[in-house]
């Protein structure tokens, strides 16, 4: 989740920069379209992608189903999350910008859900506090960083940071996404293992 959270924070930090350099906006005319954005797709992708999970664990039986979300969820951010900064048009931007955020939404309801799952009540502080921890350093410390890194060391033009963003998310996503899936068979065994603990208790 934590490379989920690079690419996603990336975006988050250096989407308004550019489209005050690709797009020539003022820096408040930036704010308007993005926080209106944000304010309109992240709350409902949060709370779609949280209920289909529900919906897909409880008619198939799925205890792996936020997961499976978060990783489908991923795979959707790819396309818009290329194309919005690579558009000259303003208005297909803010069209793809907002997919990219419906999908980028996601994990933000699935994944602090799932942690509750696979873990016993008694514990589940010290992994909330830990996941929050470990997903801070690498989201905040490492993506929206990539980004200036490659843009002022691999393009050396802050014209082209639209292109230091498309490489940090493809980066990012693709290890997220390994990362996932790589963890779901231990992922269904270690909430079986949870629900047995919880229902000796």
């Amino acid at each position: 989740m934590s490379f989920y959270f690079a690419a996603m924070l990336a975006y988050l930090a250096w989407t308004p920069t550019m489209l005050i350099r690709n797009h020539g906006l003022e820096i408040g005319q930036a704010g308007r379209i993005y926080g209106l954005v944000l304010l309109l797709l992240g709350p409902s992708g949060t709370f779609l992608w949280g209920w289909l999970a529900d919906r897909v664990q409880r008619s198939r039986g799925r205890t792996d189903s936020k997961i499976l979300c978060t990783m489908l969820a991923c795979l959707g951010m790819i396309v818009p999350g290329i194309a919005y900064p690579l558009m000259n048009n303003l208005s297909v931007a803010i069209l793809f910008m907002a997919v990219f955020v419906f999908f980028a939404s996601a994990p933000l309801g699935t994944a602090p859900a799932s942690i509750q799952d696979m873990t016993p009540g008694p514990m589940r502080g010290q992994a909330t506090a830990l996941y929050t921890g470990i997903l801070n350093v690498i989201g905040f410390g490492v993506g929206p960083l990539l980004v200036a890194l490659f843009t002022d060391n691999l393009f050396a033009d802050p014209a082209l940071l639209r292109y230091s963003m498309v490489i940090v998310l493809v980066i990012s996503i693709v290890i997220a996404m390994g990362c996932l899936g790589a963890n779901l068979a231990a992922y269904r065994s270690t909430v079986a293992i949870c629900e047995r603990w919880e229902r000796s208790r």
